[in-house]
């Protein structure tokens, strides 16, 4: 509620109102402000003219960094709790930043695939797995982060996906299409 968000800042009501015309106003600004640093530096990312195999161990040094210390895993937490009200924002967010993400790791895949580095059978589905550790990762550390029996090494897992992704996609492996 815009009362609860109010308070929490330390402001009126009135005083949010006078920046946001509503709740959804609000969340877009939000989701822009945290995204924006991070899609940049992914486009950035894959946009260089790295190996496959040195993009995906660079990758997994960077995505622990962004779930261990930036507010995505809260936003991803407001997301999920809002997006049935919301879902105009919901859909500006899939466009705007994760159709973003996917469309930077497809066309690097593409690239890589042309180089002759990987081979591939969907380049739209590989990047969706490539990126799918993230909003897990987000999600365990939401639900269980005062959990210690739960924790686990998040640079460990992203190293280990990034390992498996190598081998998966090399052109000596065997993909067969089902």
């Amino acid at each position: 509620r815009m009362d609860d968000i109010a308070r929490r800042a330390g402001l009126s009501k009135a005083a949010v109102y006078l920046y946001f015309k509503n709740k959804d106003a609000l969340f877009t600004e939000l989701l822009r402000e945290i995204s924006s640093p991070k899609l940049d530096y992914i486009d950035a990312f894959f946009g260089r003219d790295l190996s496959f195999e040195e993009a995906m161990n660079q990758f997994a040094e960077f995505l622990p960094t962004v779930i261990l210390n930036s507010p995505m895993p809260k936003m991803l937490k407001v997301m999920i709790g809002e997006s049935g009200g919301h879902p105009k924002l919901m859909r500006e967010f899939r466009e705007t930043v994760l159709d973003r993400v996917i469309c930077a790791v497809r066309t690097f895949l593409e690239r890589a695939e042309a180089r002759g580095e990987i081979q591939l059978i969907d380049a739209d589905l590989t990047a969706r797995l490539i990126l799918s550790p993230m909003p897990m990762n987000g999600m365990w550390r939401i639900l269980f982060e005062s959990d210690a029996e739960a924790q686990f090494d998040v640079s460990r897992m992203f190293k280990i996906h990034a390992l498996y992704m190598i081998r998966a996609l090399s052109p000596s492996g065997d993909l067969h299409a089902s």
